[in-house]
């Protein structure tokens, strides 16, 4: 069984290049600090799920596919490789082998897709396909 992790939330215009202008001093890292919250707790819920379904331990895996989807309420023109970087996915990414989903994220153990669509609400979507269980 593969994993699903959600992650409800709405990643602001305030965190893109001109923040500054839009967003008060300090306030661009509270919003960094909450999304990274709300998703670690959703990345340790979804595993204590999987955990509890599958009546087994999660090891972190040797090898993986994970297809992110950022989704969002309204059709909106938006680049997917703005949602790519520092600011949004790589920091998750480092999230899921902090909390034991994966062992590493290089390309040795993990390969990712990503992309954009429309949803009921803004949220994050990460599929993990498991090719190679870590051991146990």
């Amino acid at each position: 069984m593969n994993l699903t992790i959600e992650i409800p939330i709405k990643l602001p215009m305030e965190l893109g290049r001109n923040s500054s202008r839009n967003c008060p001093i300090g306030m661009k890292a509270g919003l960094l600090a909450d999304i990274e919250w709300t998703a670690h707790c959703c990345i340790v819920d979804a595993r204590n799920l999987w955990e509890k379904a599958q009546g087994m331990m999660w090891y972190p895996l040797d090898k993986a596919m994970v297809k992110v989807q950022f989704l969002f309420r309204d059709n909106r023109r938006r680049d997917a490789d703005n949602y790519i970087g520092n600011r949004g996915w790589k920091r998750i990414q480092d999230l899921l082998v902090q909390d034991g989903i994966i062992r590493d994220d290089s390309w040795q153990h993990c390969t990712i897709g990503h992309g954009i669509g429309l949803s009921d609400e803004d949220k994050i979507v990460i599929e993990i396909e498991i090719l190679k269980k870590g051991g146990e």
